[in-house]
């Protein structure tokens, strides 16, 4: 899990990573939903369509339930609030996801 997300937004702490050295799929989702936010926000608005287009697509693309979907977007909200950090989201989506993931 996200165990480390206030030192990672502080600059103390990286992404969490697996037994390979790999960015775990929870952190994994909580930079998708960061970067989805990011991006429903650029015009200053955040529209109830675009926040249930994330519930949907959060839902559907890391198998998880509601209530899971709420607490990812809660902690992503939180954590893009934080600054400076998007770019290493950017490349863990980048380097993590193919290209059909990210269409997605």
């Amino acid at each position: 899990m996200f165990v480390n997300a206030k030192g990672f937004f502080l600059g103390d702490e990286s992404l969490q990573v697996d037994k390979t050295g790999a960015v775990t799929d929870y952190d994994l989702c909580v930079a998708a939903v960061a970067l989805l936010v990011d991006m429903a926000s650029a015009d200053n608005e955040f529209s109830g369509q675009e926040l249930d287009f994330i519930f949907d697509a959060v839902s559907v693309e890391f198998n998880l339930r509601k209530e899971e979907v709420g607490d990812v977007l809660q902690l992503a909200r939180f954590l893009r609030q934080q600054g400076g950090k998007i770019d290493e989201f950017i490349s863990a989506v980048n380097e993590n996801f193919d290209s059909n993931q990210k269409q997605h």
